[in-house]
């Protein structure tokens, strides 16, 4: 019975990592151009540059 009530009242799935607030916002609406000019400037955190190689393997696929 509970694995019923779990299913029904489960939690959404996990939020997707590109769908961030603020500044990862303003990364995600970068041309790739403007992506490697972010990455040279200095006030990068790691995070952002973590989320800036996955944001250019993307858009390599695309």
């Amino acid at each position: 019975m509970t694995s019923i009530i779990n299913k029904i009242f489960r939690r959404p799935a996990r939020r997707s990592t590109y769908v961030k607030k603020g500044r990862f916002a303003y990364i995600n609406a970068m041309t790739s151009t403007e992506l490697e000019e972010f990455v040279q400037s200095e006030d990068i955190t790691p995070e952002e540059f973590a989320y800036v190689i996955k944001l250019q393997k993307r858009l390599a696929r695309a």
